[in-house]
């Protein structure tokens, strides 16, 4: 199974396709689809390339830069022209939407999706159970524009008007970038706040398992991402935007909760009704969340799936 764009250079294609080794792809990104790999620009959603990938040459999608924007073309155009695509026997997913998008900008292959699995984070989740998980959300991650920090600072800055003893860490490498982007914001309350800078795995956990809820507040097509599954297998169930595979991943009302993606006062409402919720209603969502990581994200899950799909090819 190949991971090649951006590291290997598709004569390996040709070369297993020569002498009959069968190629399974994973699609990790949607680099094949958009230059930026995020459908992200300027601030909102960008699907325009899937009308002509010129616009990537008009909006300098690559580094902000005409000329590396021209070489990416020039690369794709190439990569089409030579149908290197076509080569490849399977492509491996880690979700529908993925597939779904492919399937728009006109990649008709055979696909196969199989999520990230995750590792086994009992000894952090048995910590914390409902009464004594602190009085608290988190956010961790980057603290990149597309994902959305500044509408948790907004909304937990209304939020916390109503809701006076609920408290909110932040946790990053970045998180100087939040404080002085913030700073001048009449909006922003900085109370019941904590800023955290990223250090470990363990720490990560440790944050994770003792807070409510983890906040998810992206505004771009986050393909799948780990911080969900690690807060499912810890037991907190995730508050997030209803956007892109997101909205496979969380059920909501039963592993967390979905908000308007990019909406303030719907993020805020939402997160207001995930605080009002029984300690009964908020165990079984706990155990509604271990049970996804047994059922969708387990290792041998995982295993047996790509092994199939191995086999499937190779006959």
């Amino acid at each position: 199974m190949l991971i090649y764009q951006k590291k290997l250079s598709p004569s390996v294609l040709v070369a297993c396709k020569k002498h009959g080794v069968p190629i399974i792809s994973r699609i990790s990104d949607y680099q094949i689809m958009c230059p930026k790999c995020t459908f992200y620009r300027d601030g909102n959603i960008c699907e325009k390339c899937k009308k002509t990938k010129l616009y990537s040459l008009r909006y300098r999608c690559i580094k902000k830069s005409f000329i590396s924007s021209f070489l990416w073309f020039l690369a794709d155009a190439y990569h089409r022209y030579m149908k290197y695509y076509d080569l490849i026997d399977a492509f491996v997913l880690t979700n529908p939407f993925m597939m779904n998008k492919l399937q728009e900008y006109g990649y008709d292959k055979k696909y196969k999706i199989i999520r990230t699995c995750s590792d086994d984070n009992s000894r952090y989740k048995k910590a914390f159970t409902h009464k004594n998980k602190l009085q608290q959300l988190c956010y961790i991650g980057n603290v990149f524009e597309h994902k959305g920090v500044d509408l948790l600072l907004k909304s937990f800055s209304i939020l916390i008007k109503k809701r006076p003893n609920i408290k909110l860490i932040i946790m990053g490498n970045d998180v100087e970038n939040i404080i002085q982007n913030s700073i001048d914001s009449e909006n922003i309350v900085f109370e019941n706040i904590k800023y955290i800078k990223h250090s470990n795995i363990q720490k990560v956990f440790e944050v994770l398992s003792e807070s409510l809820y983890f906040v998810m507040p992206v505004k771009w097509y986050d393909n799948l991402p780990n911080a969900i599954i690690e807060s499912f297998s810890v037991g907190t169930p995730v508050i997030s935007s209803n956007i892109g595979s997101i909205r496979y991943m969380i059920e909501n009302g039963k592993s967390g909760y979905l908000f308007e993606s990019g909406d303030v006062e719907s993020l805020t409402n939402v997160i207001y009704e995930a605080l009002s919720i029984s300690e009964g209603e908020y165990e079984k969502m706990q155990e509604n969340c271990i049970n996804e990581i047994k059922i969708k994200y387990d290792k041998n899950v995982h295993y047996n799936k790509l092994y199939g799909i191995m086999k499937k090819v190779s006959q």
